[in-house]
Parts: structure tokens; C-alpha cells; sequence
């Protein structure tokens, strides 16, 4: 009887502070909600006077064209708001059982994250240090590319894209492309992100033609999405195209643009310093692209799949001669064009590659 006499108002006491803060979070969260709907439509309200600080396209054009004025004005306006979306996150988080802290977001702030992510996530990326480690596993998570195999059923949007980003005298007709993939060795695979809808869902995409039988690949377009380049995607794309090809086995080929004039900031030079940190060497030798009747000087990159300096040169012969015969058929001068490289090939004593 002693024992329950003391027990008892303890007990209550506990049950007291626990219904005491559960009541002062319950208000505390409500004051919190109504302060933070206010910051953020606050931001929308400078987005109104301001809209291109809010829309991802023209924030990526302005960023590339170097616009110093607007990149000032958004830097500030992408801070505050991955300030807000942090708090959102921060508030969202709670307690469940005594030790263990499990994010529970509420509805109401979930898709305002997705969407201002969409919108601002490139920046972040760039900045991220600027958060805590928690929000920062959390957003980028939110940002997984996934990579697929494609289809022709990808093509319109992936066709679009293409026109956006390759010279045309060097673009293949859309029914051309379309007859290749009919083939087994013409392969397309897709960069996605499943936070986005219907067609923006693609913002990357490679063609491959694999040549299992010189254990060698030839990768005729790569390129992402001009609104989410410099933010790690076309690594992820290039190494899982890599691994998914002959499963990381295979010597790569491409071809790549000289750049004009040694312009360091041309959107050439820009490629091969990518295609550079992929691992990827420049062949010695004198490669032309046929295109009408025409034949435009290009480099070959080389990626290959061990340590040595030096290429066969019946591989090499073998590789171009299987590309001419099956992606650049259709070029009136491609036979001249090949036999031109062809005999340029077997002229040389040894093939080496070394850096652009």
C-alpha cells in the first residue's frame, strides 16, 4: 500500500509533462506552419515580380550564358529557398519511440519539396555544403537518375532532345535512327528521372553499337539534357552505359568534334574534357565523318578495356569498316571516305592514343 501511495502521484506527475509538451509541440507546430507558409509565399511572391528566378529552363540558360546580374539574384533566391525547404524537412521530423528520430513529412510540405527540386535542384548539388548531411542524403535521394534500356517507343522525345544539342549536319534522320535500332547491335539507353512527368522524365540518352565480336562498342550519341549537365548525370550515364556493354569488358569508341581555335570554353572543348575524366585518349590517326558529300575531320576517342598504349591495327580497320558499312551507309561518299581512312590505318607502323 506504501508503495502504490508513492507510485501513483509520480505516475501522474510523468503523465502531466508528457500531455504538457504534447500540448505545447501541438502549438508550437501550429505557430511554426503558419510562419513558414508565410516565408515561402513570401518567395513566391518575388518569383511573381521575378519569374525567372522560378523557372528551370531559363535559370539554366541564363547560368550558361554566364548572365552575372540574374546568377546574383539567384544565388540569393535559391538559398533562401532551400532554406525554407529545409525547415519544412526539419519540421517534419519527429520522434518516435523514446531514442529513435524517424522523418515523417507532412503532406503539405512533400510536394512543395518535389517541386521546388525540380526547379532549384541543379543549384543545389552545386551547393550543397551549405546544408546539413541529413537534408542533403534526403534531396538527393529524391534525385536518382535511373538508367533503362530504350526503345523506339522513346524516340520522338529522344529525337527532340537531339536536335537541341547536335549540330544538323551531323544529326541521322529519325527514320534512319529508327531502322538502326531495328538492328540488335544499335542499342539506346535512357537517363530518367521518375520526379518528373511525361516527356521531361528523359533528360539523357546514349546510342551504342556493340561489336561483341571485336569486343568493342561505338557510342554514336551521348548527350544530357542541356537543364541538368554539370550535376554528375552524365557520369552516371556513361559508367552504367560502360558496364551494361559487355559487361565493362569492351573497348569504346566515339566520335568527337575538333574544337575551333582552341576556344577553351567551346562547347567542343567543353566535351572532350568529359569525355577526358571518363578515361577516354585521342587515336592517331586521321578520322573524317562522311556527311552528304562532304567529309568533316573529327577525332576518335578511345576508351579502351586494358592498360596498353598501342590499338591493333586490324582491330581498328575492322571497327571502322563494320561503323561505315552499318551507321554511315547511307552517305553518298562514305565508300571513298572509308577506304581513305582504311589505307591512312594500314600506312602506320603501330595505332597509339594519347591525351586530347
Amino acid at each position: 500500500m506504501t508503495f502504490l501511495i508513492v507510485i501513483v502521484p509520480v505516475v501522474i506527475s510523468v503523465a502531466s509533462i508528457f500531455i504538457s509538451i504534447w500540448s505545447m509541440r501541438k502549438s508550437d507546430a501550429k505557430v511554426n506552419y503558419l510562419e513558414q507558409d508565410k516565408q515561402y509565399a513570401d518567395l513566391l511572391k518575388i518569383a511573381i515580380n521575378d519569374p525567372d528566378l522560378h523557372d528551370y529552363k531559363t535559370i539554366a540558360e541564363k547560368t550558361r550564358a554566364q548572365d552575372k546580374s540574374f546568377i546574383t539574384r539567384y544565388n540569393i533566391y535559391a538559398y533562401l529557398m532551400w532554406n525554407c525547404m529545409e525547415t519544412f524537412y526539419d519540421l517534419s521530423s519527429s520522434y518516435q519511440g523514446i531514442f529513435k528520430k524517424k522523418l515523417v513529412l507532412d503532406t503539405t510540405w512533400v510536394p512543395v519539396i518535389l517541386e521546388e527540386n525540380k526547379i532549384h535542384y541543379k543549384w543545389f548539388k552545386q551547393n550543397q555544403r551549405l546544408f546539413k548531411v541529413e537534408f542533403q542524403e534526403y534531396i538527393n535521394s529524391l534525385n536518382d537518375v535511373k538508367i533503362r534500356q530504350g526503345s523506339v517507343n522513346d524516340l520522338d522525345t529522344v529525337y527532340k532532345l537531339m536536335v537541341s544539342l547536335f549540330p544538323a549536319n551531323e544529326l541521322k534522320t529519325k527514320g534512319k535512327i529508327e531502322d538502326l535500332l531495328g538492328k540488335k547491335k544499335y542499342i539506346l539507353f535512357i537517363a530518367e528521372n521518375t520526379l518528373l512527368s511525361g516527356n521531361d522524365s528523359i533528360i539523357g540518352f546514349c546510342f551504342m553499337y556493340n561489336m561483341p565480336e571485336y569486343k568493342s562498342a561505338w557510342m554514336d550519341y551521348f548527350a544530357i539534357s542541356k537543364t541538368y549537365q554539370d550535376i554528375g548525370y552524365g557520369t552516371l550515364l556513361f559508367n552504367n552505359v560502360i558496364s551494361n556493354i559487355g559487361g565493362g569488358e569492351m573497348s569504346l569508341f566515339l566520335e568527337l568534334e575538333i574544337p575551333p581555335n582552341d576556344d577553351k570554353s567551346s562547347d567542343e572543348n567543353k566535351r572532350i574534357r568529359f569525355y577526358e575524366r571518363q578515361g577516354v585518349k585521342r587515336l592517331d590517326i586521321d578520322y573524317k565523318l562522311p556527311i552528304g558529300s562532304k567529309a568533316t575531320p573529327m577525332y576518335i576517342g578511345f576508351k579502351p578495356a586494358n592498360s596498353s598504349t598501342i590499338i591493333n591495327k586490324e582491330l581498328l580497320s575492322a571497327v571502322i569498316n563494320e561503323i561505315m558499312e552499318n551507321i554511315h551507309a547511307e552517305e553518298k561518299n562514305m565508300p571513298f571516305v572509308r577506304d581513305e581512312m582504311l589505307s591512312g590505318i594500314e600506312s602506320k607502323t603501330n595505332i597509339n592514343y594519347f591525351g586530347f
